[in-house]
């Protein structure tokens, strides 16, 4: 009986802290350790143990919805697609810290952009982004590299965004 509880609190305790450590992220160097996924399919059979994906090149014209089943991903590389739109529900992947969205058709970023408070990396370049929501500016104290070139966006855009991320480097 008392090995059973003993049991029990101890997997109560693993369960737990597995929960809390998937809602933070790893450290990037960690991360080069994890297996990439390639296929939608195939990271969604184990949707929780998915840290990275890649669906680069695949002419996709639409975001796949299906990826934020992937609760536990932090870097997702969907450049050279022809993506137009990026999902408010972006936020949903909580732990995301490296975005690449290169090479894409995409207009302009939905304001919960700003929620992604792990994000480190965006690749934005190729695109034809006009302006960021003011949201953008949440992300001042994490987001590290920004890259904006081959846009359609004004001296003042660009003004813009090097005022409210102070921090960031951006290539524009």
């Amino acid at each position: 009986m008392r090995l059973t509880i003993i049991m029990a609190c101890v997997l109560g305790a693993f369960a737990q802290h597995a929960f809390v450590m998937a809602q933070k992220p790893m450290p990037l160097n960690s991360l080069e350790r994890e297996r990439w996924y390639y296929s939608l399919e195939e990271a969604l059979q184990n949707p929780d143990k998915v840290y990275k994906l890649s669906l680069a090149n695949r002419k996709l014209k639409k975001f796949p919805m299906e990826i934020l089943a992937l609760k536990n991903l932090q870097i997702l590389n969907l450049s050279g697609n022809q993506i137009d739109s990026i999902p408010e529900q972006i936020s949903e992947l909580k732990v995301l810290q490296i975005l690449n969205l290169h090479d894409n058709r995409i207009r302009a970023l939905p304001p919960t952009i700003g929620q992604l408070k792990h994000l480190k990396r965006l690749y934005l370049a190729k695109n034809r982004i006009v302006y960021f929501p003011p949201e953008i500016c949440s992300l001042r104290n994490n987001l590290r590299y920004l890259d904006i070139s081959n846009n359609h966006l004004s001296t003042f855009e660009i003004e813009y965004i090097e005022n409210c991320l102070p921090y960031t480097m951006i290539y524009y």
